[in-house]
């Protein structure tokens, strides 16, 4: 399973799994910035039709919003596909400080994901996770994001740091990343 929560669509990877069931491909991403590609209904094709879940972001988004994204979407996706492996696209060009992102996301904010990830392997017999750095402009933003991913990895609480309020902006999403793969039926239920 690939994760990308860079702010650029990963279209080299898609294009690599758009037909294969065996990587799961799941992307957040800015549609406004190159390749200017990672539609919602992009969802993989032949034996991989569903296996790609792009959800293009709004440059308005909030820790709290993507965080509810990733939580509502990856829970049922990760316990239905079951990775053997986990590989996150790490690229920090989300955080609000970047010049060429340009979003509303904090050092925060990563480290949320990583925890709510890393909780969600456990659920999973714990597969092994690797994470690759892919991107950040603004230094200050990224050595205090790339930080703060560390840091829930030198102490991984899991315990309760996942805010779990449902976000307006994230319900959205949400819902209409589930309409959009509710026929492929690989993590939706119908």
């Amino acid at each position: 399973m690939i994760i990308d929560w860079d702010i650029h669509h990963g279209n080299g990877i898609q294009d690599l799994f758009y037909r294969e069931k065996k990587v799961l491909y799941f992307s957040t991403h800015d549609m406004l910035l190159y390749p200017y590609t990672g539609n919602l209904e992009e969802t993989g094709k032949g034996w991989g039709a569903g296996y790609t879940i792009n959800i293009p972001l709004p440059r308005d988004l909030h820790d709290a919003d993507i965080l509810h994204v990733y939580r509502e979407v990856l829970t049922p996706v990760i316990q239905r596909y079951v990775p053997d492996l986990i590989m996150i696209v790490a690229g920090f060009d989300a955080h609000h400080e970047d010049p060429i992102g340009r979003m509303k996301l904090t050092e925060s904010a990563f480290a949320d994901l990583t925890r709510l990830l890393l909780h969600l392997r456990t659920a999973v017999n714990d597969p092994p996770i690797l994470f690759a750095l892919e991107g950040g402009y603004s230094d200050r933003g990224l050595v205090r994001s790339v930080r703060s991913v560390f840091k829930v990895f030198a102490s991984p609480d899991l315990s309760g740091k996942n805010v779990n309020s449902e976000t307006s902006a994230g319900a959205r999403l949400v819902a209409d990343a589930r309409q959009i793969h509710a026929p492929c039926r690989v993590w939706v239920d119908t």
